[in-house]
């Protein structure tokens, strides 16, 4: 029985470590068991299995995820740090921590576009409300209403939707770009949130949706640069085919 017993402790360990991985900037899957150590500017990823070890730091992975929970790595004032991402969207809210062994406790938001703000207990209305001032129509409500940390959820989803409503005019104003610009931007924000989404495949699509913005055409080593990273992701692949042909069409 006693036998037993540690042989399923081993096997539940085993299945708990195996959970648990990494996704490098070039796509690749690390699993083992992870541990994310704070360092002066930047932290570092220590993934130890049964024959080998692995480490990685925070400017070289797109994810990391480690008991259920995926953490992504954000510039922030003190360098380049794994927050432990809470709500995914446009803007989205990470738990950070103060220093080593601190909990995951400090909520910070981040944009799509990298920026970031550690939400502030002091003068909150200030600094939200300037940190999401392209929308406007949230800036005022923040602005005007009693609005505080305790509301933090409320906004996030009402500058979510306000920039899904900026977009949606933009692509509109395009006219017959408007099926690839859309279908590039859902495509770009199907890989976020599977954590395929590495900086650099960032770049490649925002040159494409510019060329496609100004209606020239795409240039051969763009999109097979994107196909190269989608390889080992047949069904994104073709995904991304089919927009590239509709904007043939």
């Amino acid at each position: 029985m006693k036998v037993a017993l540690a042989s399923l402790l081993v096997i539940s360990g085993y299945l708990s470590a195996a959970q648990d991985y990494v996704v490098t900037l070039k796509q690749d899957t690390v699993r083992g068991r992870v541990t994310i150590t704070p360092f002066a500017a930047i932290d570092k990823i220590f993934i130890s299995g049964d024959t080998r070890k692995s480490n990685f730091t925070a400017l070289t992975v797109s994810a990391v995820v480690l008991d259920g929970a995926t953490y992504n790595p954000v510039h922030v004032p003190d360098g380049y740090r794994l927050l432990k991402l809470v709500k995914p969207g446009l803007l989205s809210l990470y738990l950070g921590r103060l220093g080593p062994g601190q909990l995951y406790e400090v909520p910070i938001l981040v944009k799509k576009t990298g920026q970031a703000l550690e939400v502030p207990n002091l003068r909150f209305k200030k600094h939200v409300s300037d940190f999401l001032a392209d929308c406007p129509t949230l800036k005022l409500t923040i602005d005007e209403e009693d609005l505080g940390k305790r509301d933090i959820n409320r906004i996030i989803d009402e500058y979510n939707s306000c920039l899904e409503r900026q977009t949606r005019n933009s692509f509109a104003a395009d006219g017959p770009k408007n099926a690839t610009l859309r279908g590039l931007s859902e495509f770009q924000e199907k890989l976020r949130k599977d954590s395929l989404l590495s900086s650099n495949m960032t770049d490649i699509l925002e040159d494409i949706r510019t060329k496609v913005k100004e209606g020239k055409a795409i240039p051969n080593y763009l999109s097979e640069s994107v196909r190269a990273m989608l390889k080992d992701h047949p069904l994104y692949l073709h995904e991304f085919n089919t927009i590239l042909e509709s904007e043939k069409k």
